[in-house]
């Protein structure tokens, strides 16, 4: 489920703790925390493409998750890392889900062929036609965050950082196949897919409560942006409680949802990307 993109995640933070190894005790606390959702990922939104003819950008449709079959997600793993140098704090998370199923289109969907590889042959399929659908979700994220409020048992704060869509799909079903300049291919069983990273910059806001061997905590991220012919809002929140008996080790159990709504029109390409993964977790956390 999206390794390559999940394992640049990973060694980025591993150097990023390696980096900190150095500080002393009482000038930095470093957290690493991994964890998995303790159920099935609810997986909500839509998704329409188009890619149109000879530069014309065609209004784009959408079909519901719901209707392509793919609103059971796997279970959800996940890590985060965190690096508190009290002000400023950094974390860094990935999180990622895949559902697959059949379902039947309610608009038209073009997407690129995949035995044509990264070439401008793209298939039409048609309001109608029954697909054969699977989808990998991972949301990537950095956060760079200021304190505004510290004291030995609250902390708030707020900052700015990067959240990433990672959308993996693939369609199987009956289908056309077109270049920019019309049909060059009979209608048959063709296979279509997306794979895109859509980065948006978000503001984000977190405040912790410590009350000994528990705490509880929050954290919002949220953007709304238009640019040309491109708009994106992003509303993602994470709620838990930490429990923490040891020195060095604690377990975390919180509910998270991820919500991202994109569309954008360019070069002839048109797309809405508006989706949302959420479900509670469950994880354990390691502070050095």
């Amino acid at each position: 489920m999206l390794p390559h993109r999940s394992l640049a995640a990973g060694l980025a933070a591993v150097a990023l703790l390696a980096s900190c190894a150095s500080l002393e005790e009482d000038e930095a606390r470093v957290r690493a925390r991994f964890g998995a959702t303790g159920g099935m990922a609810d997986l909500q939104g839509a998704l329409g493409f188009q890619i149109g003819q000879s530069g014309v950008v065609n209004p784009v449709g959408e079909t519901t998750l719901g209707d392509l079959g793919l609103t059971d997600g796997d279970a959800v793993p996940g890590f985060e890392v965190e690096v508190d140098l009290g002000s400023p704090r950094l974390l860094i998370s990935s999180v990622s889900s895949g559902a697959s199923g059949t379902g039947v289109l309610a608009s038209q969907f073009e997407l690129l062929d995949d035995a044509g590889g990264f070439g401008t042959e793209f298939v039409r399929f048609e309001p109608g036609t029954q697909l054969a659908s699977s989808l990998d979700l991972a949301v990537h994220r950095a956060l760079l965050l200021f304190g505004v409020a510290r004291t030995e048992s609250f902390d708030a704060a707020v900052g700015l950082g990067l959240e990433a869509l990672d959308i993996r799909g693939s369609f199987t079903g009956q289908a056309g196949l077109y270049d920019p300049g019309g049909q060059v291919g009979p209608v048959q069983e063709r296979t279509a897919r997306i794979d895109s990273l859509l980065p948006l910059p978000v503001l984000a806001a977190t405040v912790e409560k410590d009350m000994g061997l528990l705490s509880l905590g929050g954290e919002v991220r949220w953007v709304e942006a238009t640019s040309g012919a491109k708009d994106a809002s992003v509303l993602s929140y994470d709620v838990r409680a930490r429990f923490g008996p040891w020195r060095y080790f604690d377990v975390v159990l919180g509910y998270r949802a991820n919500r991202m709504d994109i569309s954008y029109q360019s070069d002839g390409q048109s797309a809405v990307v508006d989706v949302q993964l959420s479900g509670p977790y469950v994880g354990f956390g390691m502070s050095f």
